[in-house]
């Protein structure tokens, strides 16, 4: 039935096949372990850590799991699980790989154990957020160490988030939320933060252990209706 949807997978479960790591020139995938079916994170710095990464030219900033594929108009169904006081981000419409990191331009789904992490305290930065831009309606999120099944559905400019079956987030790329949004967040003055058309889907490593599995993505024609 969700073949006949248009659904397919991103990830089979047993391999790495159309992923690599943001950046890479290589194919060899570094941080990620596939284990019964589920993709694991492993590499766990400290706070400290993640600042000398991002900081020191001579490291690689970020290990992201980046599809080889860009999508422009889909919907993405991903199931996530968070370790306790953790941080990731599930990436979307990045453009391309010349900027150090994916989020220097793609929007974020926060990840997030909102009870121990301190961005759990900040809106716009808590779990199933569009982060920086848009807060949730509502909390569904479940605790540290419970899955998650997150929906993003982009239709052009028409950005949603579902968070374990309900709409949370609801704004369109260019009007006035948007720019009231974008002018008062972190990406304030970043010419074309977030407006590509079409981009890679990607995994962040925040540097906290974070699951990943049941990816699946369907392209939409423009003219399918939104799920119920």
């Amino acid at each position: 039935e969700e073949e006949a949807a248009g659904w397919r997978l991103l990830f089979d479960g047993k391999t790495f096949s159309g992923w690599k790591n943001y950046g890479a020139s290589h194919d060899t995938i570094e941080g990620w372990v596939i284990e019964d079916g589920v993709l694991r994170f492993t590499r766990d710095v400290s706070f400290a850590g993640l600042v000398w990464n991002h900081l020191t030219p001579w490291n690689v900033a970020a290990l992201d799991l980046l599809t080889r594929e860009r999508f422009a108009s889909f919907e993405l169904t991903i199931e996530w699980k968070i370790s306790e006081g953790g941080n990731s981000g599930i990436f979307y419409l990045v453009p391309d790989e010349k900027a150090r990191v994916a989020w220097d331009f793609g929007l974020e789904m926060q990840v997030l154990d909102d009870a121990r992490h301190s961005d759990g305290q900040i809106e716009r930065r808590r779990a199933g957020d569009l982060y920086d831009l848009a807060t949730r309606s509502h909390n569904g999120t479940r605790p540290a160490g419970e899955w998650n099944r997150a929906r993003i559905r982009v239709d052009g400019d028409h950005i949603q988030h579902w968070l374990n079956d309900e709409l949370i987030v609801d704004i369109r790329r260019g009007g006035s939320d948007w720019k009231n949004a974008m002018a008062e967040s972190k990406f304030s003055g970043v010419e074309g933060f977030g407006m590509a058309e079409s981009g890679h889907i990607a995994l962040q490593d925040h540097g906290d252990i974070v699951w990943y599995r049941n990816i699946k993505i369907r392209t939409l024609d423009r003219q399918a209706p939104g799920p119920r």
